[in-house]
């Protein structure tokens, strides 16, 4: 019918918002952030690659999963850059 969706694997963990919240004063451990921040900027990248912007990067977007994975969901507002 040429209608596209979007399928996402689960993943167990909490989004980088939650983390926040359970954080002691002063936010998350450094070697996280950087860990998150490299992820994201991956995922950007391939998502760029591909000739689309996400348009909706926020703390309630981005899961930690309980591996330490930084997952980017939410590609309700996804657009061509073409």
């Amino acid at each position: 019918n040429g209608r596209l969706v979007a399928v996402y694997k689960w993943v167990d963990g909490v989004s980088i918002r939650e983390q926040l919240t359970r954080c002691q004063p002063g936010g998350l451990p450094p070697h996280l952030v950087r860990t998150v921040a490299y992820q994201v900027a991956t995922a950007l990248s391939v998502v760029h690659g591909q000739q689309l912007a996400h348009r909706d990067i926020k703390p309630e977007n981005i899961l930690l999963s309980t591996q330490g994975v930084a997952v980017l969901i939410d590609f309700g507002l996804v657009r061509s850059m073409e």
